[in-house]
């Protein structure tokens, strides 16, 4: 009997130990699946793109403007300031410093960004035109005090339809639980 209890443990304890290394390839796998790319000029994007990343065992990427922006930079009030202009212009492309980044290894980019004038900031159309995009999955997340993803979205799929760019997600704070049922509704 105590040789059969001890078999019986040695079993179970093997199969939770494969489960364990199974797991543990598993998400190795999907780390180089995933990436998380964001831009953030206050913080708030990359403390969503940051936890969103830890979550769902992801590469963190941060999308950084050659020229950083200043608090006057981002007055939206100010019709003269930076980012005025650049959303007033469709075709600016602010330069951005290049990304670690080995796109070949990814398949899935969850694509951060603050909505700026009901948009996504032009530094995001820079790195969609730096990166060979084609063939992925583009999962846009962004973060707002007051206006949605939706025409963000919109936006980039208009400007670029032979991505493809899925529906986004505004998010103004993130479980593991709520990233989990995201995945899963993105049927991932």
């Amino acid at each position: 009997m105590k040789k059969f209890i001890f078999t019986a443990m040695f079993a179970i304890i093997s199969m939770v130990t494969y489960s364990q290394e199974a797991l543990k390839v598993e998400v190795a796998q999907s780390a180089n699946a995933y990436a998380v790319v964001y831009f953030s000029a206050t913080g708030v994007t990359e403390n969503i793109a940051t936890q969103l990343s830890d979550f769902i065992g992801a590469q963190l990427h941060k999308i950084i403007p050659i020229e950083e922006y200043t608090n006057d930079d981002l007055n939206w009030q100010d019709k003269a300031s930076r980012s005025s202009k650049e959303m007033a212009d469709k075709l600016s492309r602010p330069q951005i410093h290049e990304l670690p980044i080995d796109m070949g290894g990814v398949n899935i980019v969850f694509l951060g960004y603050p909505i700026w004038w009901d948009e996504a900031p032009r530094v995001i159309n820079t790195f969609i035109e730096m990166y060979n995009l084609e063939g992925k999955i583009i999962i846009p997340f962004a973060t707002s005090g007051s206006s949605t993803i939706e025409n963000s979205v919109k936006q980039l799929q208009a400007t670029y339809p032979y991505l493809n760019i899925k529906k986004g997600r505004l998010i103004k704070e993130i479980t593991p639980e709520e990233a989990n049922s995201w995945l899963k509704k993105q049927n991932l």
